[in-house]
């Protein structure tokens, strides 16, 4: 849930796109993961078969975790370490096998980790995109890569520049 690939980094993935685009869509205005995706999708910020991944994984985890924490009543996101819980998290969440289950959480943790760092990295294209679309102004003409270059161009750009950027 809290590790990479995992819950939050789906919540975010979809809330980052509502906020980005909700604006000029409302039917993105919604707390509903299922109904948000399906939104993006519809608006072409997803496709539909990403928008049905996401929401596949979701239900796979969200499951997950609701099966390790029927073992004791408690609020964990560990999987469990003795031979019994796995044997018995396997059953219930329908795998024949723990390495089938553990395979099957694996991959989507990779495949959610894959949809996070499309979102999250930002290149020249889309950075200078979204920058000229909240500033209505002419982006900067280098997108910083790494954190030092970041902080370099910060520094050089203007006040009204670095408000918007502290707004995104």
């Amino acid at each position: 849930k809290l590790g990479r690939g995992g819950i939050r980094e789906i919540e975010f993935l979809c809330q980052c796109l509502q906020l980005v685009y909700g604006g000029q869509n409302k039917q993105l205005q919604t707390p509903y993961l299922k109904t948000a995706l399906c939104a993006l999708a519809q608006a072409e910020h997803l496709s539909v078969r990403q928008a049905d991944e996401i929401y596949q994984h979701y239900v796979f985890l969200r499951n997950v975790e609701n099966a390790i924490q029927m073992f004791d009543d408690q609020q964990t996101h560990q999987v469990p370490s003795s031979e019994l819980a796995q044997t018995s998290l396997m059953r219930l969440l329908n795998f024949t096998s723990w390495q089938d289950f553990t395979n099957q959480l694996s991959t989507t943790r990779q495949r959610i980790q894959q949809y996070f760092d499309q979102l999250t990295q930002f290149n020249e294209t889309s950075s200078t995109h979204i920058i000229s679309k909240i500033s209505n102004t002419s982006a900067p003409k280098a997108i910083p890569n790494t954190l030092g270059d970041h902080y370099k161009l910060t520094n050089e750009l203007s006040q009204e520049h670095q408000l918007i950027i502290s707004k995104m």
